[in-house]
């Protein structure tokens, strides 16, 4: 999906697919990385930047993994 996304200049949408495959495999701090990469070209409220938000803003809790 990322590289469909980068083939046709959407490079947020890229990002935001990357992270979300990082966080789907577990690795959240990859996740976040992208994630707020991804959120510089989205617009504000839409559903991608929410998204994106999600996954900025998750914290694992002790025990949870």
């Amino acid at each position: 999906l990322a590289s469909a996304y980068a083939a046709k200049g959407l490079t947020p949408q890229a990002d935001l697919a990357i992270a979300e495959a990082h966080f789907l495999e577990g690795n959240v701090k990859n996740a976040q990385i992208f994630a707020k990469r991804s959120q510089r070209g989205l617009a504000e409220g839409s559903p991608d930047s929410l998204r994106a938000g999600d996954i900025v803003n998750y914290k694992i809790e002790k025990g949870s993994l």
